[in-house]
């Protein structure tokens, strides 16, 4: 049996998955940029090696030197859980209950082990984001200028939203769907919310920026400024 089990970690600052493996202490990188588990499953396959190297310790290793590890990312099978040793049954049958997605592309269709199980040819299946906030506008109100957003976010251990209106932090939201109703002023209003989790890390920032000129400034109807 050649398989190995390891972890991928949520990088903000690459905004991807990053393969951290405790069992050999090391990861993966291509010249600066750490690499995970997709990204190298489609570079060893295709033996485009270039500057693939894994880092143990103080020790740079190149990948093609290490054919028994780098074998290891041909066939890919990840559990969709984003606090799997937090929140696993390790009853026996792990893999079973938790129905892992299983990559599927040119170079595998998978293990027959994992047959019952979905498969998928898509990226970001594979691949999800995290610590991201979506702004949904549902409703404009043109009257009174106000939007009313909605917030969704995909922070694990999520604690709360940051909130900032045209530079001042107006609102702390503890709930991982809201609705904000967003009073608008003339000329830029710019929005930018951050999920925080628990632990106070900030996930990356989202914004949205509307140019708000009522009728009035136009010389449509009188302003009083």
């Amino acid at each position: 049996n050649n398989g190995h089990w390891t972890v991928e970690v949520w990088s903000n600052d690459y905004n991807k998955w990053i393969v951290m493996d405790p069992y050999y202490d090391c990861y993966y990188v291509d010249g600066s940029i750490p690499q995970g588990a997709l990204e190298l499953h489609g570079k060893i396959m295709e033996k485009k090696y270039g500057k693939l190297h894994i880092i143990t310790g103080d020790k740079t290793h190149p990948v093609e030197k290490l054919a028994g590890r780098a074998s290891y990312f041909t066939h890919l099978t990840v559990f969709m859980n984003n606090a799997f040793i937090s929140f696993c049954d390790w009853t026996g049958a792990t893999h079973i209950k938790l129905r892992p997605l299983c990559r599927k592309d040119e170079f595998t269709s998978g293990l027959k082990v994992f047959n019952k199980c979905p498969h998928t040819e898509i990226d970001s299946d594979f691949n999800w984001n995290l610590n991201q906030c979506v702004i949904n506008i549902k409703k404009v109100d043109e009257a009174n200028a106000k939007l009313k957003l909605n917030l969704e976010t995909n922070t694990p251990f999520f604690s709360h939203f940051e909130i900032e209106t045209n530079g001042k932090k107006t609102e702390f939201a503890k709930n991982e769907n809201i609705l904000l109703v967003w009073p608008l002023e003339p000329g830029i209003n710019v929005m930018k919310i951050q999920a925080v989790n628990s632990f106070g890390i900030y996930g990356r920032e989202s914004f949205i920026k509307v140019r708000y000129y009522p009728l009035a400034i136009w010389g449509i109807a009188p302003w009083n400024s």
